[in-house]
C-alpha cells in the first residue's frame, strides 16, 4: 500500500485483518520530478518489502493521476506472479485522469474505494 492513499482502503483491509505496510513513493533523489506525476511508484522498495506473509500489492492512483508508468505496472505484475501475490489497483481518483477507468491491464482487481467521510 503506498503511503499516499485514501484511509477507506486500509479500513477495509484491517476490518478483514490484514496488515498494512506503506510503501513511499520515488523521492526527488531517485530521479522524480517534484510534485505528483505518472511513475511515483518505488518497485524496488515494493519488492524489498515482500515477507512471506505478503499477500498482495496495492497501487493506489491518487488526485487523477496515473501512479505507475506501464512499465512499472508490468514490472510489479511480475514480481506478484513470482511470489504468487495478487496485484490490486485503487482507480477511484484516476477514473477522470489519464487512463480513464480501467487503470492498468495488469492488475488482478481493480477497486474504486470512495472516502466516507
Amino acid at each position: 500500500v503506498p503511503a499516499i492513499n485514501i484511509q477507506t482502503m486500509v479500513d477495509v483491509m484491517l476490518y478483514h485483518g490484514l496488515r498494512v505496510v506503506p510503501i513511499d513513493i520515488k523521492s526527488k533523489d531517485d530521479g522524480h520530478e517534484e510534485g505528483l506525476t505518472i511513475d511515483m511508484v518505488d518497485v524496488k522498495a515494493v519488492e524489498k518489502s515482500i515477507s512471506k506473509r505478503t499477500v498482495a500489492i496495492m497501487v493506489v492512483h491518487p488526485f487523477g493521476q496515473i501512479s505507475a508508468s506501464e512499465n512499472d505496472m508490468e514490472k510489479l505484475n511480475e514480481i506478484a506472479m513470482k511470489n504468487n501475490l495478487i496485484l490490486m489497483e485503487d482507480c477511484a481518483e484516476c477514473y477522470a485522469g489519464d487512463a480513464g477507468a480501467h487503470g492498468s491491464q495488469y492488475s488482478d482487481v481493480k477497486f474504486f474505494f470512495i472516502w466516507y467521510d
